[in-house]
């Protein structure tokens, strides 16, 4: 089921996913993308900064131009899923690494039908 509201100029999008017996909630706000973007160059440029690394020294480490990761760090690059690889090999970090915390979406698991308990362990 999708939700739509209107605010403003952004709408609020809300899908509601049945997996097993959990009800998934993603939110969502349209328009987000962008601040998904920046966040991201945030995120490349910090773990960047920790390792010590210049700017001229990570472009030769990924093989990626480095005007090119000037704009990433920035924001302003829709960055292909080939370059997030590469500069995920360069740092030598995982791939979720450089997106922890980085976007939008929200979800959040309800428990539906019974109303039993999961033993975890």
């Amino acid at each position: 089921m999708r939700l739509a509201s209107g605010c403003g100029h952004r709408s609020l999008i809300v899908d509601w996913f049945l997996i097993g017996n959990h009800y998934v909630r993603r939110m969502q706000l349209d328009g987000d993308i962008a601040q998904v973007r920046a966040n991201f160059g945030r995120r490349v440029s910090a773990i960047r900064s920790e390792l010590g690394l210049s700017q001229y020294d990570f472009s030769d480490m990924t093989g990626v131009n480095r005007g090119y990761l000037i704009e990433v760090e920035k924001g302003r690059r829709n960055v292909s899923f080939d370059n997030i690889a590469k500069i995920s090999h360069g740092l030598g970090v995982p791939l979720a690494h450089l997106f922890a915390g980085v976007d939008s979406i929200w979800y959040t698991v309800e428990h539906g039908g019974d109303s039993s308990e999961e033993n975890d362990g």
